[in-house]
């Protein structure tokens, strides 16, 4: 996948680029198929060693599972729209069976434990 921006000047282009207006915000994630997708949307938080994708059938934003048994993963709690910078947004996902669909509560805090 190739084409998402990779500082913060090329965020905030593609930001208005897309008329993204808060509360949402700029993200470039995967979708179900592993194709890149840019969208204003807001952020949520994904727990660690998950993965933020977008699903574009039910037009949300979804948590795959990846290979952290590998390293591949994040190893922390973060935003939905920083999932470029952890590696598993360069590699192909695992098949796994643990998607998760995410709610829409970017205001709670993360869990200490996640």
């Amino acid at each position: 996948m190739s084409g998402c921006p990779s500082t913060s000047l090329e965020v905030k282009t593609s930001s208005e680029r897309l008329n993204c207006v808060q509360p949402e915000v700029y993200h470039c994630l995967r979708d179900q198929v592993g194709k890149k997708t840019e969208k204003c949307i807001k952020p949520s938080w994904i727990q660690r060693g998950l993965c933020a994708e977008y699903n574009t059938i039910a037009e949300r934003l979804d948590a795959k599972g990846c290979q952290l048994s590998r390293g591949l993963c994040p190893d922390k709690a973060y935003l939905s729209n920083d999932v470029i910078s952890f590696y598993c947004f360069n590699v192909i996902f695992e098949k796994m069976p643990d998607q998760k669909r995410i709610d829409d509560d970017s205001n709670a805090k993360m869990p200490d434990n996640a």
